[in-house]
């Protein structure tokens, strides 16, 4: 819905799957996807706002690190994996898919007419980060500020393909290796598809 309202001010392009204008029949409230970098970052700037970082995205969802140097949540509820707290292929499956001949028989299954299978924000309240934002693993992959470099200094002359972003979350077609809050999956700025959308950051 709030896409909407952007591509409505500006008249820029509605994602393919909409078929139109207007997002699908009681989708308003699921994150937009079949957006690229530049989309997700026209939208920021339309409506005062900026992509996280990854630092900043990373954070929000595993919090702080612990005591005595222990590090902070491997997901956004806690270290172990529950395919039921977050939009995730094992989660529409109904078991878990840990090989990629399982997967992708559930990828090319009837369920292929539904995509994107996302969810409506917060419709997995058990999985809030501690920092208490919702949604920050699986239903939709979603894009960074930053040209995706090595760590700890993220020099983007080291980075394997200089104009990939990187993509943060997981998303609902994704396997528990990738819903994890330190995964890092980069794309092509202007790559588009099923499983990409964003969240915005607003400086207090």
């Amino acid at each position: 819905q709030q896409y909407k309202a952007f591509i409505e001010a500006t008249g820029h392009r509605a994602p393919g799957y909409w078929g139109g204008s207007d997002f699908p029949a009681g989708k308003g409230n699921h994150p937009v996807v079949e957006v690229s970098w530049d989309d997700a970052q026209a939208y920021c700037q339309w409506a005062g706002t900026s992509l996280p970082t990854e630092a900043q995205w990373e954070y929000a969802a595993r919090g702080a690190p612990g005591a005595e140097g222990q590090s902070s949540r491997v997901y956004p509820w806690g270290d172990k994996w529950d395919r039921t707290l977050s939009n995730n292929s094992s989660f529409h499956a109904g078991k878990e898919l840990q090989d990629a001949d399982t997967w992708g028989a559930w990828n090319d299954g009837d369920q292929k007419s539904l995509f994107p299978m996302t969810t409506p924000g917060g419709s997995f309240p058990k999985s809030i980060s501690p920092l208490g934002v919702h949604d920050m693993a699986g239903n939709a992959w979603e894009w960074c500020a930053e040209i995706q470099a090595p760590y700890p200094d993220q020099n983007v002359e080291e980075a394997e393909k200089k104009t990939y972003r990187a993509r943060r979350g997981g998303s609902w077609a994704n396997v528990a290796l990738h819903i994890r809050s330190a995964d890092r999956q980069a794309a092509a700025q202007d790559d588009i598809n099923y499983y990409t959308g964003f969240r915005c950051v607003k400086t207090p």
